[in-house]
Formats: C-alpha cells, sequence, structure tokens
C-alpha cells in the first residue's frame, strides 16, 4: 500500500499511499474494481478501453515473456 520514490542518489525519499477503496481484498482492490468496471459495461456503460488498447497489453506481454526467455537479451523493438 505504499510507495517509495528515491532519488537524487538516495537522499530525496518520498512515501506515496496507494491504497485505496477494498484494499484489503483481493488483488488488493482491483478485483472489485474490475467486476464493478464490468457490471457497469454490461448496464449500458462505454468501455473503459479499446480493441487496441487490449491488443497492445497482449503486444507488451508478449514483449516481456521473449526478453525473459532470451534472459534480457534481445533487445524488442516496436512494430509501429
Amino acid at each position: 500500500g505504499r510507495i517509495l520514490a528515491i532519488s537524487n542518489h538516495g537522499k530525496d525519499i518520498e512515501e506515496i499511499s496507494a491504497g485505496g477503496p477494498h484494499f484489503e481484498t483481493s488483488h488488493y482492490g482491483s478485483d472489485w474494481n474490475l467486476v464493478r468496471l464490468m457490471r457497469e459495461y454490461c448496464d449500458g456503460a462505454d468501455p473503459v478501453c479499446t480493441v487496441q488498447d487490449g491488443l497492445a497489453s497482449l503486444e507488451m506481454v508478449n514483449a516481456a515473456r521473449e526478453s525473459f526467455d532470451a534472459n534480457g537479451d534481445r533487445k524488442i523493438i516496436s512494430k509501429k
């Protein structure tokens, strides 16, 4: 629930509270938020992301896995 932002070679430390409503639930409230957003979408709300956003997310995951499998030696170059 907290993030330490350390800069200036450790001389500056800022603590950021990352907790929020439902933080004590599974995945620190993200599951609750996902269910809420899906319910809103089913009730007619606009989607929170596009198909292109989903594809970009999967491309990033794939690139990260390729880099991991190559022990970080492979430079991933964007298709764009």
